[in-house]
């Protein structure tokens, strides 16, 4: 339980810190490992993982986040040799376009192997990533970036941040 001390006004670094934790998990827990299996494990071509027919893709914001996604994600797939480092909110931009819980495929899910194949590997590992593990990540980006920017945090936003955070954590956790 935090205290709300008098001239105390910014919690903001508690929840950065406690973020980064969680984004090591993701990290380790997920991307890591996954990328660990394209560079070690994974026998077909990756350059077709990345690949996609351009002439299927008419709306152009499905353009620009494919674009996205070859910016790193793709590009970690493409190249070993390029040192991995992901944000939380960088994998879950990633994570949105997995298929959860029988939510609509996306249109970047259905064009592009590399999506597909890590949703597989995810599955595997965690089986299927529940919608509502993948909103409370979300809503812990949210007051990441909130907490970005002193001041902005109260103690009280902080008390109910950590006792989500740690259900969070442990649920997390127990899929791996």
């Amino acid at each position: 339980q935090l205290i709300d001390l008098p001239g105390t006004q910014d919690y903001s670094s508690f929840v950065a810190y406690s973020c980064q934790a969680l984004e090591l998990e993701v990290y380790s827990k997920i991307f890591k490992e996954f990328h660990e299996f394209i560079h070690r494990g994974y026998e077909g071509d990756k350059k077709k993982l990345c690949e996609y027919d351009e002439n299927k893709i008419s709306n152009n914001r499905t353009k620009e986040n494919i674009d996205q996604l070859d910016k790193f994600f793709h590009n970690y797939i493409l190249n070993e040799k390029i040192k991995i480092k992901y944000t939380l909110g960088g994998m879950i931009h990633i994570i949105k376009y997995l298929p959860i819980d029988g939510a609509e495929i996306t249109q970047e899910y259905e064009e592009l192997e590399s999506l597909q194949l890590l949703n597989e590997f995810v599955t595997e590992r965690m089986g299927e990533f529940d919608v509502d593990l993948r909103n409370k990540i979300f809503d812990f980006v949210k007051i990441r970036n909130k907490a970005a920017h002193p001041g902005e945090i109260t103690a009280q936003e902080a008390n109910q941040f950590w006792e989500s955070y740690k259900d969070l954590v442990n649920e997390f956790m127990e899929k791996l």
